[in-house]
């Protein structure tokens, strides 16, 4: 770790206020994970504009959610906002006039 890199993160913080992401998000975590605390994810949940934000504490997941049934979490929250997505531009283009 050089001081170059810990300069540049003191110039990107991210967490000291509110976060102008409005579209919806799926934060997954491991408490399991000796890498990054859970904490943190709650705290960016917090800090999110999104109406549409969502947490999920994996009890034994690790950094990796790389298990079987942590990897099926991770496809059903993919899944579920890619049909939101869909629904969103089906939506979007019903409400367009027809030329």
């Amino acid at each position: 770790i050089t001081k170059e890199l810990i300069e540049d993160g003191k110039r990107h913080l991210v967490l000291e206020g509110p976060i102008a992401i409005r579209a919806p998000v799926r934060l997954l975590h491991g408490l399991a994970d000796q890498t990054v605390p859970w904490t943190l994810s709650e705290l960016l949940l917090a800090q999110l504009e999104s109406p549409d934000a969502s947490l999920t504490l994996i009890k034994d997941g690790g950094h990796r959610l790389s298990k079987p049934h942590e990897l099926g979490l991770l496809v059903h929250a993919i899944d579920g906002l890619c049909r939101l997505a869909d629904g969103q531009s089906a939506a979007a283009s019903a409400a367009k006039p027809s030329r």
